[in-house]
């Protein structure tokens, strides 16, 4: 059914008698959501930003293109398929696609200084064993002293997993 109700310019909801989800336009922003218990406290999970075309997922107010809270998996199950990640950079100028970790100790949004040793990224390979997912290698990015302003020493450590092992040892460390 079409209606406006509180907060909401025009939504559509479902609902089962228990739980009750909504599509619509927000009055205040006149973004598009989709949320849980859709009115003026409802839970949003999906945002479009009206004012950018910014999608949050999880975000109520995406700064980016594209803003996934807490991860998102790509997965194939086809035969001789795999899941992939592809970034395409057709500038015309000297700077490339790139991944970017970030850490901070503040909250979120806020820039809290980290300590010598916190672990600031990580790409981590695993493989099932038949029964579980197990590590099989990692490269790491570790703080590796202490930080100042306009200062962050670091390090690479990269790590493999023995015969019989049950987890990464490092390997070898590039730092300062």
């Amino acid at each position: 059914k079409m209606q406006v109700g509180p907060g909401m310019a025009s939504s559509i909801t479902f609902t089962d008698g228990t739980d009750t989800w909504g599509i619509g336009m927000r009055s205040s922003t006149d973004n598009f959501v989709i949320a849980e218990e859709l009115g003026v406290t409802g839970t949003e999970r999906f945002v479009i930003k009206k004012t950018t075309g910014n999608i949050g997922i999880g975000y109520t107010d995406p700064a980016t293109t594209l803003e996934v809270k807490d991860g998102f998996a790509v997965t194939s199950v086809s035969a001789g398929g795999s899941p992939r990640f592809w970034m395409y950079d057709y500038a015309n100028d000297n700077e490339s696609a790139n991944i970017q970790f970030h850490k901070s100790k503040g909250g979120s949004g806020t820039h809290g200084v980290v300590a010598d040793g916190t672990d600031i990224g990580r790409i981590a390979f695993y493989a099932s064993d038949g029964n579980s997912w197990e590590a099989a290698a990692a490269i790491k990015a570790e703080i590796d002293g202490s930080p100042g302003d306009s200062d962050v020493p670091g390090r690479l450590i990269f790590e493999t997993t023995a015969d019989g092992a049950g987890s990464t040892t490092e390997r070898m460390r590039i730092g300062q």
